[in-house]
């Protein structure tokens, strides 16, 4: 498949009315791994209102490199943390609002560590 659960269900949810970011993050707790691949209710339906906050505008890829204890990925709820950290320090070298962008991991490799 090329897109999630997530992603037609976050149209769906704001279609039955859920609308605040923190309620469809309650609702849909992984959507916030997939950046901007998701869909909206004005995507999925004529009657849509929604956009995607954070989606559309400039992009920004940062590399990270992180060293763990095991060699492993990252799971969910550790790429979520990653993200916040990232924005919540963007939003003040940039000057911007953190809830007006959208963060994800992407392409996590495991490297053999040489230390």
């Amino acid at each position: 498949p090329k897109h999630s659960w997530d992603s037609v269900w976050y149209g769906i949810s704001q279609w039955f009315g859920i609308k605040d970011l923190d309620d469809l993050e309650y609702v849909l707790p992984n959507s916030g791994n997939f950046g901007c691949d998701l869909f909206t209710d004005s995507d999925l339906y004529a009657t849509g209102t929604e956009s995607l906050k954070g989606c559309g505008g400039p992009t920004h890829t940062s590399p990270v490199t992180m060293q763990l204890p095991k060699a492993r990925y990252l799971t969910g709820e550790e790429q979520k943390s990653v993200c916040r950290l990232a924005v919540r320090s963007m939003a003040i070298n940039l000057k911007f609002e953190p809830s007006n962008s959208r963060c994800y991991v992407d392409n996590q490799v495991i490297v053999p560590s040489e230390v």
